[in-house]
């Protein structure tokens, strides 16, 4: 028998959650014609997946072996008139959490979606004989329409990032109510899709709930990864827990890329010797490797925590592995989501997205040249592009500000990162020119909303229409107005982007709230016509809707 410890934290009383995710639902990928939707359910089972034209909510008087029977008949194709689109059983045994994604796009016995419809979709419980998701509230969501070539586009989806509602302070207090007003925003202007861009759970945002602090409380009992899965899944779970959360989830197509708060703060840009130094405690002398094991250890862990609640809907790569960067594109527009945390090292050349990567990017940039699309181009990179002032970034690397050195080696802007940034910027700006179409970095990490715009000096680049919109923080407790006001002082007016660089940046403006946008991009059949960035929020102590809107082909 063994004697080890317990160090998992399912279900863990002490954990102070105020609500947990037991059972619930996302819309991933989604196409004119297919789709992912993740489930999550609270015990093991055999389920019945279930996607409908019709509602769900209408079927909750069934009798479960009417329903059993709905299944049999559909599995069996013997009425094609049935309201059901397709039911598949699936066996949930826990070893990803009581997830599974139903994944249309890989199914051969699934028919292809009807393109800008309506779905419903639902769980029933075969073992249990009962519905588990899908009535309580509506669970729905909408195809996109055909990416045809040469139609007109009047396109709106939505941005947000920095997930953090619960106060530093005050283990019973949290706010997650920006959720709430986005998830009427995106309903109102008819959004087709979500994406989080970064940190949509903290795994070290208040010291009560940090599970590297409950490492260095627990190391000396050799906590195993198996340990630090449960410790990454109970993030996500108390995350993910808010109603609001939910309701965003399972209505609209989410596109979701990780930042450092899904691992740990700053992940990457730290030296080993400083990552070591995070694992150690004032009642121990330092052990080097024993450290980086462990760091080693929970990177495994979140990285496969987040393939299970993030990456598993999201658009695949194919015939590449250990790859979280991916590319889509809808609605006239083309999208490249970077990974800006899975090959970080603040060691090697190649410091935020390694060479692999890079090339995958240059190869989707030169490969827009022969696209039919005529919408903006949209590039997702967590850690903005522009931010700080210039002087800041390399002298904040030597004095604490705002808690750590990290978030400034974060920044794209620190001299270290420099031969890969101005590579990127060319490349971006390169992919403007060419296609003559419009390009916007979409960003988050900096608890500040603002949009710039970017220019390059070079005459290469002449036809090139660059913009940056960051979208950060739908909810963070721990930073109120004071902290929200140095923030938005160190946002720098214009200059130069990178060392010794030809681009230079404007700063439009600045939104100093928790907030999260809406993008609306509208073409003709040559051009784009339009992209209108409307970031929304509200003050600290305000629950009044504010907002600022900007059409950035006027700026």
């Amino acid at each position: 028998m063994s004697n080890k410890k317990d160090l998992t934290f399912y279900n863990l009383k002490e954990r102070k959650w105020l609500t947990r995710l037991d059972r619930g639902s996302i819309v991933g990928h989604t196409t004119s014609c297919d789709t992912k939707l993740w489930f999550r359910f609270k015990s093991k089972g055999k389920y019945l997946l279930v996607l409908s034209k019709t509602s769900l909510k209408d079927d909750v008087s069934k009798k479960p072996k009417e329903i059993e029977s709905l299944y049999t008949r559909f599995s069996k194709k013997l009425n094609d008139n049935l309201p059901l689109h397709c039911a598949v059983e699936v066996t949930v045994d826990g070893t990803s959490d009581f997830t599974c994604v139903l994944n249309t796009f890989e199914n051969d016995s699934i028919s292809k979606l009807d393109e800008d419809s309506i779905y419903y979709y639902g769980a029933y419980n075969l073992d249990e004989e009962n519905w588990e998701i899908g009535v309580e509230n509506s669970h729905s969501f909408r195809t996109m329409p055909k990416n045809e070539i040469a139609k007109s586009w009047d396109i709106s989806f939505g941005l947000y990032s920095c997930h953090m509602p619960f106060d530093p302070k005050n283990e019973s207090k949290s706010d997650a109510s920006m959720w709430d007003l986005m998830e009427k925003e995106l309903k109102f202007s008819n959004a087709k899709f979500v994406i989080g861009g970064g940190d949509q759970v903290y795994c070290d945002g208040v010291d009560y709930l940090n599970i590297w602090n409950w490492l260095k409380k627990v190391k000396k009992d050799k906590p195993t990864i198996d340990d630090m899965y449960s410790w990454y899944r109970d993030i996500y779970r108390g995350y993910w827990g808010f109603p609001g959360v939910k309701a965003v989830h399972r209505q609209f197509p989410n596109y979701m890329t990780w930042d450092d708060h899904e691992i740990m703060d700053g992940w990457g840009s730290y030296t080993k010797d400083e990552l070591s130094n995070e694992l150690d405690t004032i009642f121990e002398w330092e052990n080097k490797k024993t450290n980086l094991k462990l760091a080693s250890n929970m990177f495994k862990a979140a990285t496969h925590v987040y393939k299970e609640y993030q990456h598993s809907h999201n658009p695949k790569r194919e015939n590449v592995k250990d790859c979280f960067d991916y590319d889509f594109n809808t609605c006239g527009s083309d999208f490249f989501v970077l990974d800006m945390r899975g090959k970080r090292n603040f060691d090697e050349n190649y410091t935020i997205l390694g060479k692999n990567q890079m090339k995958r990017f240059l190869d989707w940039s030169k490969e827009l040249e022969n696209s039919n699309n005529k919408g903006p181009i949209f590039v997702v990179s967590t850690v903005p592009m522009v931010h700080l002032k210039d002087f800041v970034s390399n002298i904040l690397d030597w004095v604490a500000i705002f808690g750590a050195r990290d978030d400034v080696r974060d920044h794209w802007a620190h001299e270290k990162h420099g031969k890969e940034f101005i590579k990127i910027l060319n490349t971006i700006f390169k992919a403007s020119h060419n296609t003559k179409r419009p390009l916007v970095v979409l960003s988050g990490d900096v608890h500040i909303g603002g949009i710039f715009k970017l220019f390059s000096d070079k005459k290469k680049h002449k036809n090139a229409k660059v913009f940056q919109l960051t979208s950060s923080a739908i909810t963070y407790a721990a930073v109120g107005p004071l902290k929200m006001g140095l923030l938005a002082k160190a946002t720098a007016q214009a200059g130069t982007i990178g060392k010794n660089s030809s681009f230079r940046f404007e700063r439009e403006t600045i939104f100093p709230q928790h907030n999260f946008s809406l993008i609306n991009y509208k073409t003709d059949e040559n051009k784009t016509t339009q992209i209108n960035i409307e970031l929304i929020g509200k003050s600290e102590d305000s629950r009044v809707k504010e907002s600022v809107r900007i059409s950035l082909l006027d700026i």
